[in-house]
């Protein structure tokens, strides 16, 4: 789950997903393509606009290719679900639901999305991502939606892929930033958090290979 502190000449002003300083490619045991990619379907209840989904999906994407992670893409339009949106999740995919709220809450801290992660077994597949949230605090600091979109699905699939609903205290896991830290380009996951993407990529694909 990530939070956002409220400031006084805004109503958001802070997320709670973390800016990394520094690059993790060094940490990597095995390259992405050691690993099956994981299958993430999106289903978007927000009315995301297509280019906007499709640019948030690359930076996604980019971010968790450098720490080692490959992944597949399968859009869900609410209105006419495919058959790979139907059937259940196998054990190397994940679901992130994009979904917009009533109205804009005025709480002191505001959750941005959150991963359904079951702590004692360290496995997820569901993730929630307030899509209207994320923008009005990409409004608020002046970078673009998709791009603080892309940044807060990439956190919550670390969550599910992890399987913790704990943050780090740097890199892309941190549990608080503001908005003058969204300016900065080093979005990316931190060393422990990119060694233990891999860990559990390991044991994904061991149980997805099982049953085949």
């Amino acid at each position: 789950m990530t939070e956002v502190p409220q400031l006084l000449d805004v109503a958001i002003v802070a997320l709670a997903w973390g800016l990394a300083f520094g690059a993790v490619g060094e940490t990597r045991e095995l390259p992405a393509s050691a690993f099956p990619p994981i299958v993430v379907r999106i289903y978007d209840a927000a009315g995301t606009p297509t280019e906007f989904q499709q640019s948030a999906l690359l930076v996604a994407a980019a971010i968790l290719d450098r720490a080692g992670v490959s992944v597949r893409w399968i859009r869900c339009d609410p209105n006419a679900f495919t058959a790979a949106c139907r059937k259940p999740l196998g054990t190397y995919e994940l679901a992130v639901r994009l979904i917009k709220l009533r109205e804009r809450p005025s709480t002191p801290e505001l959750p941005l999305g959150e991963a359904n992660v079951d702590v004692v077994r360290r496995t997820g597949s569901l993730a929630t991502v307030y899509a209207n949230r994320v923008r009005w605090f990409a409004d608020a600091s002046g970078v673009d939606f998709p791009t603080v979109l892309g940044r807060a699905i990439a956190h919550e699939i670390g969550h599910l892929v992890i399987g913790t609903t704990m943050h780090s205290t740097t890199g892309l896991m941190r549990a608080v930033w503001g908005p003058k830290d969204v300016a900065g380009e080093h979005w990316v996951f931190a060393e422990g958090d990119a060694l233990a993407l891999g860990q559990a990529c390991r044991l994904r694909a061991g149980l997805a290979r099982s049953t085949w």
